[in-house]
């Protein structure tokens, strides 16, 4: 599983399947206490799971990782887009 962020959007990689995100695709990036992975809230209304942060493997790497993915989802968000 990975995790592929670039300028044009992200590439969620899991297990049996893949998935290319353009930024406008992603609202909200949340790992929270207990998650046993990052999930990308969609502008579908449907969450996807991004097993390639994990913070039972390296938890301060997946803290890390999650806001550097945050922020890059921020800065993709125009200003008046409520996210």
């Amino acid at each position: 599983p990975k995790v592929v962020a670039d300028a044009d959007g992200v590439t969620v990689v899991n297990i049996l399947s893949g998935r290319r995100l353009a930024w406008a695709e992603i609202l909200q990036v949340t790992l929270r206490p207990g998650d046993p992975w990052v999930f990308l809230n969609l502008s579908d209304g449907t969450s996807l799971p991004a097993l390639g942060i994990q913070p039972g493997l390296a938890r301060h790497r997946a803290l890390a990782d999650a806001r550097a993915l945050r922020d890059l989802v921020a800065a993709h968000t125009p200003a008046d887009q409520d996210p």
